[in-house]
């Protein structure tokens, strides 16, 4: 009886989440320090309110059962910050529609430069950066380090027409296909774009008893017509957090499950509390998409 029980628990477990999550102890340790001593990060409750109010019990009813925003941003970093500033500034250069080839001003290539300047000064990327370079996977020198972000990030590639998107804009801003919404990992996003009327916050996943409060899964609507029936997003994290651990995990998933079609998500410890991070290879070695879960 007792092993009938554990099989059921395992299978249910594959179902949910995929290949048996792996942990790089050296990563997860860089990734608790990061988020303990990250300056950036705002804490839930307090300088990040969030208004759960509906709960969703059936993902594949998508309908607005919250009628009041989730997010009221208390923090005063978003406007006066040089990393949070630059990453706002991105927002608004991408074409949602997938299929619809992207195209970069000279203004929309000085707001990358700006933001990857920006990113690279902070204690929390150095952090990240300094594992990389231990498990060589990114170059020391400072202006190099900044050519592989952009490569790896910022290159636009294929997914239904040439240079339709690029792994920032699928994880950081998120696109659209059909009805749906495709990627859109990112707590700032969703917050500004939903003060901006752009998202309408429909409910939340009951929360796993071990979630903390900044870990939640929901469901929204982008430009109206396009629906993300779940999506697990981190509140709270600084930008340079999330760039400088989803960066770390794909990279390293790259290495570690190079022979592997699909890749087990990461373990990781934000202080105390277990997390995964998945990530996903798409047009050859570049980014899909990368989220926690």
């Amino acid at each position: 009886m007792q092993l009938a029980v554990l099989v059921l628990v395992f299978v249910s477990y594959v179902q949910c989440y995929g290949e048996k999550p792996q942990e790089d102890i050296e990563l997860s340790r860089v990734v608790s320090d990061a988020w303990i001593n990250d300056p950036n990060r705002l804490k839930v409750g307090q300088d990040l309110l969030l208004n759960w109010q509906g709960q969703i019990s059936d993902r594949s009813d998508s309908k607005d059962i919250s009628s009041a925003p989730l997010c009221t941003i208390k923090s005063t970093k978003l406007n006066q910050d040089p990393v949070y500033k630059a990453f706002i500034a991105l927002l608004n250069n991408y074409e949602h529609r997938v299929g619809f080839s992207e195209s970069e001003t000279e203004k929309e290539k000085e707001e990358i430069d700006q933001f990857l300047d920006a990113v690279i000064k902070t204690k929390t990327m150095e952090n990240f950066h300094n594992y990389l370079i231990k498990q060589k996977l990114a170059s020391a020198p400072s202006a190099t380090f900044k050519k592989e972000l952009y490569d790896l990030w910022f290159k636009t590639y294929r997914r239904v027409r040439q240079s339709d998107s690029s792994p920032f804009e699928h994880v950081f801003v998120g696109e659209t296909k059909q009805n749906n919404v495709l990627g859109m990992h990112n707590w700032i996003t969703f917050c500004i774009n939903e003060k901006n009327g752009v998202f309408n916050y429909y409910g939340h996943s009951k929360p796993h008893y071990l979630n903390p409060d900044y870990k939640a899964s929901l469901q929204f609507s982008m430009h109206r017509n396009f629906v993300k029936p779940f999506g697990t997003i981190l509140f709270g994290s600084s930008v340079e957090f999330d760039f400088g651990l989803y960066t770390a995990v794909f990279l390293r998933s790259q290495q570690l499950f190079k022979d592997q079609q699909r890749w087990p998500a990461l373990v990781v410890h934000l202080d105390k509390t277990r997390i995964l991070v998945q990530c996903h290879q798409f047009a050859g070695n570049r980014i899909g998409s990368c989220y926690v879960k």
